[in-house]
């Protein structure tokens, strides 16, 4: 066996499969494979989360490449595969807030933005449904505009005024290359 089925939910599928391609090999080289080893090395034990393993739609499969998986004590459990869908859900999450983020800074809609990631990464609305992505930017740009702190706009005072006024009055200072030879 030198590969490992890791149930995923389907959205998260296609993120995985438009990042890392169909073919992935595992590497600690890259923030999906170092999460995902050390999930498969160090095993969460909890029983509740084993049906987990059947409930997720689909599996995505990682070639170990020169890793032995008994050698190496790599396996998954229900809790690790969870842990893990829940992150690279996160992941899915923060970067889909940036793209709708930018485009809104342009002018688009958040609905054409939102649209537009689901067309691009391949994720239809039977993997997740629109209005659960447009939630998910409601209550993050809520977040995000609540722990924004507004600057005081503030008059100069009359010291700045001053220096101001006295700045104007004087002279420019003429270059050294253009003062007459003495």
């Amino acid at each position: 066996m030198n590969y490992i089925d890791i149930p995923v939910r389907p959205h998260v599928l296609k993120f995985l499969h438009f990042y890392l391609g169909e073919q992935y090999v595992l590497s600690e080289n890259d923030q999906f494979g170092a999460y995902l080893y050390s999930q498969l090395r160090r095993p969460l034990q909890d029983a509740r989360r084993d049906h987990v393993l059947e409930t997720y739609g689909a599996k995505w499969r990682v070639q170990l490449g020169a890793l032995d998986a008994k050698k190496h004590g790599l396996r998954l459990t229900g809790k690790g595969a969870q842990k893990f869908n829940d992150w690279v859900d996160a992941v899915l999450d923060t970067e889909m807030m940036g793209f709708v983020s930018l485009h809104v800074q342009f002018g688009n809609k958040i609905k054409y933005a939102i649209e537009q990631y689901m067309h691009e990464r391949l994720i239809g609305e039977e993997d997740i449904q629109y209005e659960t992505l447009y939630k998910r930017y409601q209550r993050d740009a809520g977040v995000r505009q609540a722990t924004k702190k507004l600057k005081r706009i503030t008059r100069p005072g009359r010291a700045d005024q001053n220096v101001r006024r006295d700045l104007a009055r004087r002279p420019l200072p003429t270059p050294p290359a253009a003062r007459p030879a003495a």
